[in-house]
């Protein structure tokens, strides 16, 4: 990723060095990252979506949980992945079943078979899904 921005930094490519920083529980550089995305020229939908996924990754899930429904509604199926968001801030409020139900639907989405990074998603999904059937009642954590 640092090679690739300091190649030609695109908002491409920093919105995908924001999901890896996600990804590694490095909250405040992806919030970094993605304000310079944002900066670049990123989607409007994709910087709306990666702030819900920030916001919920830092446990602000009031504001989490406002991007993503943001998203969903000016993007629609472009924003398919606040699905995830929102299953998140409802796992994050102890609600198994209205988070699995998020995660499903998102689950149900159609999307080219040959995504690899759709897959990827999927995986995580998944694995959130599996998480609720944890011993400690649905408290689990990736």
């Amino acid at each position: 990723f640092l090679a690739a921005l300091e190649h030609g930094p695109r908002a491409e490519t920093r919105l995908w060095l924001v999901e890896a920083l996600l990804a590694s529980n490095n909250h405040h550089n992806a919030a970094v990252e993605l304000e310079r995305a944002a900066r670049d020229g990123a989607p409007p939908e994709d910087v709306e979506y990666h702030r819900a996924a920030v916001a919920v990754a830092e446990g602000r899930i009031d504001e989490a949980a406002e991007g993503a429904r943001r998203c969903l509604e000016r993007s629609g199926v472009r924003c398919t992945r606040a699905l995830v968001v929102l299953g998140d801030v409802a796992r994050g409020r102890g609600d198994a079943r209205c988070a699995r139900e998020y995660w499903e639907t998102f689950l149900q989405c159609p999307f080219p078979p040959r995504d690899r990074y759709r897959r990827t998603i999927e995986a995580t999904v998944l694995q959130r899904i599996a998480s609720l059937s944890h011993p400690d009642g649905g408290a689990a954590r990736e």
